[in-house]
């Protein structure tokens, strides 16, 4: 089984990435990024997505869910 950690603030997109994953029940766990984080990893926008240490933006988080068959 994948880690999955989606880096996120309390807005929408950041709500809809999570529900996305709670409706195909994924484990994953919910981290608030700090903006030391943001610039180490040179995130342009959030939420991102990060399974087994590579991150996704919003837009491929978003396919790799629907590709996702538990």
């Amino acid at each position: 089984m994948s880690e999955i950690k989606v880096y996120a603030l309390k807005n929408m997109k950041g709500y809809e990435l999570m529900y996305q994953l709670d409706e195909k029940d994924i484990p994953y766990e919910w981290v608030e990024p700090t903006t030391e984080w943001v610039g180490l990893h040179k995130i342009k926008s959030l939420p991102v997505m990060q399974v087994d240490g590579k991150i996704l933006d919003f837009r491929k988080a978003m396919k790799w869910i629907k590709k996702y068959k538990g």
